[in-house]
């Protein structure tokens, strides 16, 4: 995310929503990429907001964009697959 960018500023409530839905089933993590660029490098991040998903410490899926009925329905769908 950035502070210019308003996708992201759009997206961050939601994503603080749903964060606290999914407590204990999911670890959320906020990165801002203009305070540094280095993890946005090693994730290949090449637009924003970028929500990736993770199970296991491996990417498994990635939205780009302001998608946010579809990023908890990946989710979702992630941790039942988890179970």
């Amino acid at each position: 995310s950035a502070e210019w960018c308003h996708p992201c500023r759009e997206l961050r409530p939601y994503f603080e929503e749903t964060s606290k839905e999914f407590q204990g089933k999911a670890v959320f993590a906020k990165y801002n990429v203009e305070q540094d660029s280095s993890i946005a490098a090693q994730f290949g991040i090449l637009g924003i907001p970028c929500i990736i998903l993770f199970h296991n410490g491996k990417e498994v899926d990635r939205l780009t964009g302001f998608h946010k009925q579809m990023f908890k329905t990946q989710l979702q769908e992630l941790i039942s697959k988890a179970k």
